[in-house]
């Protein structure tokens, strides 16, 4: 657990554990909590963790994104999957068949995970906190209606890739 008045982040949908890692390394005060379902992406999270030196101040959960997370988070970031289901025949082999489909697709539009997101996340951030989640091309205008229905939070601002192709949101609970 977080040591009094050090920042609680957690990575919800961890993966591979690189937001995680980069996080604990880049706020050294924080104290890190990277959830997973995936006991598999949990494990190469752990070894990432280790490698990079950060596993003491990094807990890892098995759990979907925030659920059964009792802490108050100050800052709470989220990959999610986010590919919609009815494009998989149209995904290079290469990802349609080796990517565990759990890390890929986001529903029908999507948008499912980030559903799931938000309302888990309004019972974990702290008031005045940040959730910060990417999210697929041309899903920016789904996701803003998504947050419109959650008014306990606003959106503080979207970021573009490097490619100028709007894919991170930051919003403010």
């Amino acid at each position: 657990p977080p040591a009094n008045g050090s920042p609680l982040v957690i990575d919800a949908g961890t993966g591979s554990g690189c937001l995680a890692v980069v996080l604990a390394r880049e706020l050294p005060r924080a104290y890190v909590v990277a959830t997973d379902i995936s006991p598999a992406a949990l494990r190469v999270a752990r070894r990432n963790a280790v490698r990079h030196d950060v596993a003491r101040r990094v807990r890892f959960v098995r759990t979907n994104f925030l659920a059964g997370i009792g802490a108050a988070a100050d800052l709470i970031v989220s990959n999610p999957p986010y590919v919609p289901r009815g494009v998989a025949p149209g995904l290079s082999p290469e990802v349609r068949d080796f990517e565990p489909h759990v890390a890929l697709f986001g529903g029908v539009d999507g948008l499912d995970h980030h559903r799931t997101l938000l309302a888990q996340a309004a019972g974990t951030l702290t008031p005045g906190g940040r959730l910060l989640v990417e999210f697929g091309a041309g899903q920016e205008e789904g996701l803003l209606a998504v947050v419109a229905a959650r008014p306990e939070f606003r959106v503080l601002h979207v970021r573009n890739d490097l490619q100028g192709i709007p894919r991170t949101m930051v919003l403010a609970r």
